[in-house]
């Protein structure tokens, strides 16, 4: 028997599935059982996994006779036989360390699930262009530590949707009665499986690691498909029903935090919809929404939560919709797109999220220019970071006669500018962007440029 059953769930995905059977198959952590699940591909795609199974006997081919991610993952994990179950979207890959640092930490700490983060990509003209940081929104200090649940029990929803980045003990899984929602095609069904072993778990282990590779460039992606309007309403009906029948009872922080990633995943589907599927998918939340609105304990318990309020209201037409990024982010974006075509030489400052998002369009556009990046974190020196050495700020007195020096920070801005003064013992003029877009928003800018 196995160690990890890793479960590829696919439909018409040839232009990406050897890369991603390749990193499974190349795993460090070789008690590995693959189980690619297909759902009637024509395209190719299931000739190309045939032929990866025909080299490597870990590898079991399943048709799926239905077009549905929630019943391949369901029929995936009966197949399994794997003390624990890891999931590979098809059209992205994994770090060849990543099972073995996941099993390790399950192993040695008996917990019922372990979660890393992920890193994005996109792939241009035969390039993988890799984010250098993690996406996570999880506070420092849950990461690598057991979590007894009902003792900590906010963490139970830290890190929803995220379901591949992880291990899962296929017991719990199987004790539990877990299964995905079995809707047509992809569409959110890991809402509901992040939520149902979010309650249902008594214990886990938020990793400090990323490597796993989320693709942001695939046009057919569910999360770019305006037809899925209400899905995400059966996904949250779904979970909800499925505590429900088991009378899961929870305290008030969680049934608060349950409304919160409710109207903020509801926000986000809203956002990402046309105008005339936005409405509808308004209409059919409308009075789950005004409910909310009127619900007093509820109000008074996220006092100081303002964003929650305004999601409710845009979602409602009462409140004009913000842009997923400001004027400002845009106006900075193409700035530096300027700075890259006129071979400006750039010094960025502060190697973290939004030197990475630079660094990641810069990649993108091919454009050659000279970069320096300095930080003033000490653990970051001698580092490289998009192919760049991290150097230390004091370093900026060297460069800064020559360099078009960038703050690329969103909240330490000033601190930085006034570090940067006492370093050349002086004011320059020095660029802030505090305000960037996401990768995916940022090379549309560049690409309408």
């Amino acid at each position: 028997m196995s160690e990890i059953s890793v479960i590829m769930p696919s439909l018409n995905v040839r232009p990406y599935i050897e890369k991603c059977l390749g990193s499974v198959v190349s795993q460090s952590f070789k008690d590995l059982e693959i189980i690619c699940v297909d759902a009637g591909s024509t395209d190719g795609t299931l000739e190309i996994i045939n032929e990866f199974a025909r080299k490597d006997s870990r590898i079991k081919v399943i048709n799926s006779d239905i077009k549905s991610y929630g019943y391949q993952m369901n029929l995936g994990i009966r197949y399994a036989k794997g003390e624990y179950i890891g999931i590979v979207e098809t059209d992205d890959f994994i770090d060849r360390e990543m099972y073995q640092m996941l099993y390790n930490i399950i192993v040695q700490n008996d917990v019922d699930f372990v979660k890393g983060s992920y890193r994005e990509f996109m792939e241009q003209n035969g390039r993988t262009i890799v984010s250098e940081c993690k996406r996570t929104k999880i506070k420092q200090n849950y990461l690598g530590r057991k979590i007894y649940l009902e003792k900590e029990p906010e963490a139970r929803l830290l890190d929803l949707n995220h379901i591949w980045s992880g291990i899962y003990s296929r017991a719990f899984l199987i004790s539990n009665n877990i299964k995905f929602n079995e809707t047509p095609g992809a569409s959110f069904q890991d809402t509901s499986f992040s939520i149902l072993v979010g309650m249902l778990s008594k214990t886990c282990i938020y990793a400090d690691m990323a490597d796993y590779f989320y693709r942001i460039d695939n046009p057919d992606s569910s999360v770019k498909s305006d037809s899925k309007i209400n899905c995400i309403i059966d996904e949250f009906k779904y979970a909800e029903n499925e505590l429900n029948n088991r009378n899961i009872a929870y305290d008030y922080k969680v049934e608060n935090m349950l409304k919160q990633i409710k109207v903020n995943i509801y926000k986000w589907n809203y956002s990402r919809l046309t105008e005339s599927s936005a409405k509808e998918f308004s209409e059919n939340i409308r009075e789950e929404m005004i409910r909310l609105l009127n619900d007093r304990d509820f109000m008074t318990r996220i006092d100081g939560k303002s964003n929650i309020i305004d999601s409710v209201e845009i979602m409602l037409g009462e409140k004009e919709d913000v842009l997923a990024y400001s004027e400002n982010a845009e106006k900075n974006t193409v700035d530096f797109i300027k700075r890259l075509m006129n071979k400006k030489r750039i010094m960025l400052v502060c190697a973290g999220d939004y030197a990475d998002r630079l660094l990641f369009l810069q990649e993108y556009s091919n454009q050659d220019c000279d970069i320096e990046i300095v930080d003033n974190n000490s653990t970051k020196h001698g580092l490289m970071f998009h192919g760049h050495i991290v150097k230390s700020m004091s370093d900026i007195k060297e460069f800064y006669s020559d360099y078009s020096i960038i703050i690329a920070n969103k909240y330490s801005a000033d601190e930085l500018y006034n570090q940067i003064c006492g370093l050349v013992n002086g004011k320059i003029d020095v660029i802030v962007y505090d305000d960037l877009p996401q990768r995916e928003d940022m090379i549309r800018i560049f690409n309408r440029i």
